[in-house]
Formats: structure tokens, sequence, C-alpha cells
């Protein structure tokens, strides 16, 4: 026989709050919960032990009577998450509320990025809080889900293993593809180093130089701030636009250390506007301080550093904290982040082998998957019909090279850059996979860019007194830009079919009003992504192997890299 579980219930301390106990089992809702959960999911006759023939051993049945206490302990588990749910909603209905109705309504103030709830919502306040994958990986249903794909990635070895098995009869897989697409790393690295030179003694030291000059109206040499700090713009921000794109041309970089290049220019530039909007506005107030200063008599007082100025208040920052800014997992500046104790050199190891691992399955997926539907296209006569097919075919493995791109970059690499810096916040990314609209899929996708693109393009032309569609519209246009300059570079020819995908379907999308069940609304969503995907995939393949084996000699150089030859090709044939 076991005691009563009612008496045992009673016999346990109350919990207690900073306005006085609170008896839990003294609910008697709550109370009967436990009992009509655990008590009637034992089997009285296993309590009373009959003893006839029939009858389990007392080993068997102490086993059957754990088994019915575990399940009765689960049922009441849910039951009383169940029931405390319902009476917090009850005491707090006013806050339960409206956080339902947003996660329901979630882009239907896309229009109205400027109002006080979507500042708060998307100013960034740096807090120390792991990754989202990094928690869900946790779960054993998720890890499964991980485990899946490792599985399809020693699929396709095999696969590539096989067929190298069957036509030349040796097992091998080749990375020829690989060492010429991820080739000419050593000027990779000369380029990479040139250009943190720049952004460090071009950019760094004359801003600090002019930062601490006290002249609140004119900089170094008596030239007047504005065109001081409009010459310097010119010479520190527009060295690091022109250069990086000309070198990858002038070394003739393949694909993916062009893509590299491009995008570290693109990180040291967005890094360099948000490091001067903070500066020269902390700059001025200093300077203005020293005038006033100056004017009471005390400025020898304020130069010398008798008078406190805490750190954010502080002209320029020190290089150690501007040199830390530069290889931290973020694009908005501060002076200071929450950070780790020490670094943790196993995750570090762990981020670093998974980011190769799936650019390897990235390379995989292209080459086997994708490539050979590609390869031979314009050595024939096709038609739109063909492309077609081929996009279509594609969909599925492009859109699978679209989310491991996003697991490699956005979580394994800032990832592993964040542990190396002990950056302790690593929310780079949302649950965007959960998104039932466009809104909250760009919102979420990359936290990074997104608080970047909000407090320094949206709320400057809100500032300026753009109407906010107006402005989301344009941080779309100026977004959708950047990622297609980022492509044409990459692949030496302009084919804005990224540009108008995002840059005008995408904006489209936007202002969708949110209407059905989130379920409908999140399928459209994956729809849109797997169609969208696979045209990019495809037309910019179609593109780069129609230079490649449909060449032309009817147009410069210069004018030769906006004909879309896809389409201009003596083979291509609109209808066949």
């Amino acid at each position: 026989m076991i005691p009563n579980m009612s008496d045992h219930l009673d016999n346990q301390p109350r919990l207690q709050s900073k306005s006085g106990p609170y008896d839990i089992t003294g609910d008697a809702s709550l109370q009967t919960l436990f009992t009509s959960q655990l008590i009637h999911a034992v089997d009285p006759n296993l309590l009373q032990g009959g003893g006839g023939a029939t009858e389990p051993d007392d080993g068997h049945r102490h086993e059957l009577l754990m088994e019915q206490v575990r399940e009765g302990a689960e049922r009441a588990k849910a039951a009383f998450i169940a029931h405390m749910d319902s009476r917090l909603k009850e005491m707090w209905p006013v806050t339960t509320g409206p956080m339902e109705r947003g996660s329901e309504e979630e882009g239907a103030d896309v229009a109205d990025l400027g109002e006080t709830k979507t500042n708060k919502r998307s100013e960034k306040q740096f807090v120390p809080r792991k990754s989202l994958l990094t928690e869900l990986v946790q779960n054993k249903n998720i890890q499964t889900v991980n485990n899946i794909f490792v599985a399809i990635l020693f699929v396709i070895l095999l696969n590539s293993a096989l067929m190298h098995l069957l036509k030349l009869g040796s097992v091998g897989v080749t990375f020829e593809h690989a060492f010429w697409v991820a080739g000419k790393v050593p000027f990779c690295l000369y380029i990479w180093c040139q250009m943190m030179l720049w952004v460090t003694a071009v950019f760094y030291g004359p801003l600090s130089f002019w930062a601490h000059h006290p002249d609140p109206h004119c900089g170094p040499w008596g030239v007047p701030n504005l065109a001081w700090l409009a010459l310097y713009g010119v010479v520190a921000v527009g060295g690091l636009v022109v250069y990086p794109p000309l070198a990858i041309v002038y070394y003739d970089l393949p694909f993916l250390t062009s893509l590299v290049v491009l995008v570290e220019q693109f990180r040291l530039f967005m890094k360099m506007h948000a490091f001067l909007r903070v500066i020269v506005s902390r700059a001025m107030n200093w300077k203005r301080e020293v005038h006033e200063a100056e004017a009471n008599g005390d400025a020898g007082h304020v130069l010398s550093g008798s008078l406190t100025v805490p750190d954010e208040e502080s002209p320029c920052p020190d290089f150690s904290l501007y040199l830390y800014y530069l290889f931290a997992p973020t694009l908005i500046y501060q002076d200071s982040y929450p950070m780790t104790d020490k670094v943790r050199w196993k995750v570090v190891r762990q981020n670093v082998f998974q980011c190769f691992v799936s650019g390897c399955y990235i390379f995989l997926i292209y080459e086997r998957v994708m490539m050979p539907t590609m390869e031979k296209f314009a050595l024939e006569p096709y038609s739109l019909k063909d492309i077609i097919r081929c996009c279509s075919t594609c969909m599925v493995p492009a859109c699978l090279v679209l989310f491991l791109g996003f697991y490699t970059v956005l979580h394994c690499w800032l990832n592993a850059a964040a542990e190396m810096m002990r950056f302790a916040d690593r929310q780079f990314y949302k649950d965007w996979w959960n998104a039932s609209s466009f809104a909250g899929y760009y919102r979420d996708w990359n936290i990074v860019v997104h608080c970047w693109l909000y407090n320094y393009v949206y709320k400057d032309l809100r500032a300026l007194g753009l109407g906010p569609k107006t402005s989301l519209v344009s941080v779309f246009l100026l977004s959708a830009l950047a990622h297609e300059a980022i492509v044409a570079l990459t692949f030496r020819f302009c084919f804005p079919v990224l540009f108008i995908l995002f840059g005008f379907f995408g904006v489209i999308f936007l202002f969708i009003p949110n209407r059905g069940s989130h379920n409908v609304r999140g399928t459209m969503l994956w729809l849109v992504l797997f169609i969208g995907s696979g045209i990019l995939a495809c037309l910019y393949s179609f593109e780069w192997f129609s230079r490649k084996n449909c060449p032309s000699t009817d147009y410069a150089w210069y004018v030769d890299i906006f004909i879309p030859r896809t389409f201009f090709c003596h083979r291509f044939q609109f209808f066949r």
C-alpha cells in the first residue's frame, strides 16, 4: 500500500512571494487536478496486491505501479500548466491580449515603423542571450532534424562516389570546381588587410584628430567643420567604396573570394557610417561645451580633463574600443557591450567546423543537383519553356541552399566571431521560419542588418520629413540595390533579377494585408521563398553559362555587362 497522495500534498511547503505566502494547495481546483490525475491514474488492484494466481508478483506489480504514477504525473503536469496559464490571463488580461494580437498581426503596422510601438520593438538593446538555434538544438526533436541534414550530406557524397565509380572505375569525389571557386585566397587576404588599414589609419586617425579639436566652428587648420567633414567623407569613405571593386577586377578573383571581399567591404562601410554618425554628434556636443566653458573662463579645466565627462560623451572613444567594434558581430556602435567571462574555444571550433561543413554542403548540392541541368545551357537552341522547366526543377535545392547559407553565415560564422570576441548578445536572427507575413520575415531574417537600416537609414529619412511608407520603400530599394551590387560585381555582369524580385515584388508583398489563418499565410510565404530561390539560382546560372557558352563580340565590354546574354544569345528562341 502507498500513502494517501492528498495527505502528502497537504504536507508540502507554501510558496512565498513578495506580497506574502501563496498557498498552491489551498486552491481547491488545483488540488482537485492533482488528486484526479495522480490517484485515478493508479489501478486500485495494484495497490491492494490480491496475491491470486493470475496476479503479478511484487516486482512486476511495482513496475506497473511506477509506470502508472509517471503517466499520471505527466497528465498532472500538463493540467497544472494549463491551469496556471488561465490564472495568469485572469490576473493580467491587458498584457496578454495585445501580445497575442501582436503575434497575429505582426505585419499590420509595416507602414508605421516610425510609431512608438515599433520604435520600442526595433530599438536594439544589447543583453546577454544565446542564438535561437543554439537553444533549439538542445531539443531532441530539433537535433533529429539536424541529424537528417547530416545524413543527406553523406547520401550526396555516396552518390557522387558511386557515379564516379561507374563512369571512371575508381572511387573519388573531385573538388576541382571548389578549388577554382575559392581560389586566389592570398590576394583576398591582401585586399582585406588593405581595407582594414584604411578604416583604422585613414578613417579613425583624422576623425579622432578633428573630434578633439576644441573649436566648435572650425576643425584643424581653421577649416570649417562642414567643409572638413565633407572632404574627410569623400576621402575616407569614398576610398573604401572605390578600391575593393577595382582590386577584385584587377586580380581577377573568382566567385567566392570576390564575394568575401565585397561583403567585407559593405560590412566595414556600414560600421564606418554608424561610427561616424555617433562620433560627430558627440564631438559637436563636446566642442559646444568647451566653447561655453571658454565664455565662463573654465576652458582650461575642460581641456585638461578636470571636468568629468562620461565615456559615452567624450569626443572620440579610444582606439581599442573602435578596434573591438570593427570585429564585433554588430553594426550598431556603443562604447561597451555585454561580454562573457571567457572564450570557449571548443565552441569556436565547433562553429567553424559547422561553417566549413555547411559550405561544402552548399557546394555539393549545387554541383551534383543543380549544375548538371545548367552547365550545357546555351550550347544548343533553347526557349523560354526550357528556362521555366529548369527553374521549377531547382526550386527545392535552391531553397535548401538559401537555408544552408543562412545557417552558415548568420548562425555558425557570427556565433564563432561572437565567442572569440566574448560578445554576449547572440541574437543575430529570430524565428523567421515561423513568420506569417513578409514584414515579419524581413524583420527577423537578419537582425544585424535590420537594426542598422532602421537606426541609420529609416529614422534619418523620417527625420528629413518623409512619410513612413516612403521611408520604408526607400529602405527596401537601398537594400535591394546593395544586394544587386554585390551579385553584379561578383559575377562581373549586371543581370538585375535580385533587384526586381527584392525591390519590386518584395515591396508589393510587404503591403499585402494579413488575412486568413496563420498556417495559410505561413505556407504562402514559404511557397514564395521556394519560387524566388529557384528563379534566382537558375537565372543567374543561366546568365553565367550563357556568357561562357555563347560569347558575343557585338558590344564593347562596358556595354556587354548590361546586356542579358540569356535572352540575347543567338541560340535563344522565345518559342520552339
